[in-house]
């Protein structure tokens, strides 16, 4: 794939995010963790980098720069050899490549690809120019390199971004995206510098058997032949297929053999293995075997059919889908894994995510405040003139628009004054919203940060060493975040209690049906109150932590890290306690037989909400109504974000 380089001025195309160094978003990395817009460096983005490669160049060439000329950490004082140099570079990324614990998802590894193209667009790396643009041909293709969990503190993404750079030297697994009902992703094998042949391909399940990456700098030999995967029942297995030696005339790879299908109708062959390809010998593929088939199984496609959300698992060919490897020395090794890109990704696929559902959670304190035939006084204008805090204001003129009342109501009838989930709403949304416009802040400045140490400077021709990547500030906004995130959440569950009081719905308790004993949505409190309790532990602030590091040279951390993982795990937790509201306010209203106007964003929300939730009043599981309710919420965020016209 040809890399593509764009004027930074030029206008942004739909599907396309330009990756400047200066103006990458929250919602543009989530853009291309998704797969919905490629990405494409700027021109004048480039010609930084370029600038930065070549002045960190003649820098460490005449001077001693850490991780250049030197050790790292407590080894900072021990100087490289010249002739030692070259390999240096992909010693430390060996070394630090140590990340351990569960394999992240594509969308957050995705994430941190782009955060740190763009970081390195910013031009303080001294990082060679190749790896941009490795990065984005990475991101656009849809593999990924295989990250595993643990191995920061907030100090940087040291082991995380190591395995990134040795997969992009050719010596780490890569994993290409598995479209909408396709089996898992499968495995790039990695290869050697010296261009031996990467291991065979795994089976992916549903049959497909995917190739083994046969990459490196010399000339290279064939993988090994790929066995065709036994399908499950019902699934006929597919054949293996021969990989190729890049770099050099590959040896012929053998052809895999026949998957067996499993049991189903009348017999029908397992697929034969494919030939051997590209620059090596044809191999024969081997005869398949002969099974029953119930069904055919999901066969891989090929890198160059790309992109994500195609039907099938794929299969990504080294050459193809996985970047060429680059040539990575003591002047890129230290320069590439010198960042939180890690951290960063995850900190704003969740900031973007939970935005949204507290968006949402408004929409349905709106339609429990309409069940309960709540005071808008809370809401009023004046009231929040005279305590004028931006967040607070905010929401509640935002609650005026969704319910239609006016900037100065009047009295309500019955009672004076209504419990503190209705009456408290603005005061403990808006400092939630408060709470995540300043985490954008900090998230947007790091994203377009050359945060590298040393930074290269090359209009004084300066390597500065600095303890920029320390991330205070965004572990302490993330706390800050998740904290006001959880008052909010148990706001939710103060008004699902009062939608069980007849006080305030005048209809029988737990919004039970007419049979006798009924329990109707009790157990939503219970289930809601599990779910907090998760986002209550989620949220203890990761900062208080504390590490002593590389002997004693770096005795502080931020711990950023973990609240960036602590504040994606919240996503789901919220998510349920809002639900368990959202199914007792709609079950109200219906009991009720109360509408708003449709007219109003609150009248849209219940109708959306009644066509999707079952209006069964009977005891019965509520699990599908709470799942139901909370797929529901994205469509509500859409709502809340519509009645600002």
């Amino acid at each position: 794939m040809s890399s593509r380089i764009v004027d930074a001025a030029s206008p942004v195309h739909t599907g396309l995010v330009v990756l400047d160094g200066i103006g990458l978003g929250v919602t543009d990395v989530v853009r291309l963790a998704d797969g919905a817009a490629r990405p494409v460096p700027g021109t004048d983005a480039m010609k930084r980098v370029t600038e930065s490669w070549d002045a960190a160049r003649q820098i460490a060439a005449t001077g001693r720069v850490y991780g250049r000329s030197t050790g790292v950490g407590a080894n900072r004082n021990e100087s490289v050899p010249t002739e030692a140099a070259a390999e240096h570079g992909l010693r430390l990324l060996r070394s630090h490549a140590g990340a351990i614990g569960e394999e992240l998802p594509a969308r957050q590894v995705r994430a941190m690809l782009a955060v740190r193209a763009n970081q390195l667009l910013a031009g303080g790396a001294g990082l060679r120019p190749t790896v941009v643009t490795a990065l984005c041909e990475a991101l656009e293709s849809g593999a990924y390199p295989v990250v595993n969990e643990f191995g920061s503190v907030g100090t940087g993404d040291i082991a995380a971004l190591a395995q990134v750079g040795l997969a992009l030297a050719g010596e780490h697994p890569w994993r290409g995206g598995a479209g909408a009902g396709g089996g898992p992703a499968g495995t790039f094998g990695g290869s050697g510098a010296g261009g031996t042949s990467g291991g065979p391909g795994v089976d992916a399940s549903g049959g497909a058997s995917l190739t083994g990456a046969s990459v490196g700098f010399g000339a290279g030999t064939s993988g090994g032949p790929n066995a065709g995967g036994s399908g499950p029942a019902g699934l006929e297995g597919s054949g293996g297929r021969g990989s190729e030696g890049s770099g050099g005339p590959g040896v012929a790879g053998g052809g895999g053999g026949g998957g067996a299908g499993g049991p189903g109708r009348a017999g029908v062959a397992g697929s034969g293995g494919l030939d051997a390809d590209a620059r090596g010998e044809r191999g024969p593929g081997a005869a398949g075997g002969s099974g029953s088939r119930g069904g055919s199984g999901g066969s891989g496609l090929r890198g160059s059919s790309g992109g994500l959300g195609g039907g099938g698992a794929r299969e990504l060919r080294g050459s193809v889908g996985a970047p060429e490897p680059q040539l990575l020395d003591n002047n890129d090794a230290l320069a590439f894994i010198s960042s939180n890109a890690l951290t960063l990704g995850q900190a704003a696929l969740a900031l973007h995510e939970l935005r949204g559902l507290l968006e949402a959670t408004q929409v349905v304190g709106a339609l429990s405040l309409l069940a309960v035939d709540g005071s808008h006084e809370a809401y009023a204008a004046p009231v929040h003139a005279a305590r004028p805090h931006r967040g607070s204001s905010e929401v509640a003129r935002r609650m005026r628009e969704l319910i239609g009342a006016d900037e100065r109501p009047t009295p309500p009838l019955g009672r004076i004054q209504d419990p503190y989930g209705f009456r408290c709403l603005p005061q403990i949304h808006g400092p939630a919203h408060d709470a995540a416009d300043a985490l954008e802040e900090v998230v947007a400045i790091e994203i377009n940060a050359a945060a590298e140490n040393p930074l290269i400077t090359p209009e004084d021709m300066a390597a500065y060493h600095h303890g920029g990547f320390y991330q205070a500030q965004l572990a302490l906004a993330l706390d800050h975040f998740r904290l006001a995130l959880t008052q909010v959440a148990r706001l939710s569950t103060s008004r699902l209690s009062t939608l069980n009081e007849p006080a305030y719905t005048r209809l029988r308790p737990f919004l039970a049906d007419h049979e006798p004993a009924s329990s109707g949505v009790m157990i939503l409190e219970y289930a809601a109150g599990a779910a907090l309790g998760d986002l209550r532990a989620f949220s203890a602030p990761a900062s208080l932590g504390h590490a002593v590091l590389s002997r004693g040279v770096e005795e502080q951390a931020s711990f950023a890290s973990l609240a960036a993982r602590q504040t994606l795990r919240a996503c789901g937790a919220y998510r349920l306690v809002v639900g368990c509201e959202l199914v007792a306010a709609v079950r109200a209203l219906r009991q009720r037989d109360l509408g708003p106007d449709p007219d109003l964003p609150v009248g849209r929300a219940l109708e959306l909400a009644m066509a999707v939730l079952d209006e069964d009043q009977a005891d019965r599981p509520l699990t599908d109504d709470v799942r139901a309710a909370t797929a529901l919420l994205d469509r509500f965020t859409d709502i809340w974000r519509g009645s600002e016209s």
